[in-house]
């Protein structure tokens, strides 16, 4: 991935040189839009992990499957939260 944006000695973020403000905007909108897909995808585990526990089938490879894809989702997040407050 390539930067666009720069910090100055004094903390400023400023945009890379040739990076227009909509090139700026655009990166922004993926960024934001894989959040938001990050967060859909761990709604619909969580829905089916918890229509897997109502039938009672805890121990099956899908409910194992579901519960590691739920812990990833949830690790990337993290990650994300990590730089973006």
């Amino acid at each position: 991935m390539d930067r666009m944006t720069l910090s100055t000695p004094d903390g400023e973020v400023v945009p890379a040189p040739g990076c227009a403000q909509r090139d700026l905007l655009h990166r922004l909108k993926q960024h934001e839009d894989l959040h938001q897909s990050l967060l859909d995808q761990l709604a619909q585990a969580n829905q089916r992990l918890d229509d897997l526990r109502a039938q009672g089938r805890t121990k099956s490879v899908t409910y194992r499957q579901f519960l590691a894809q739920r812990l990833t989702l949830k690790d990337l997040l993290a990650r994300i939260d990590l730089y973006v407050r």
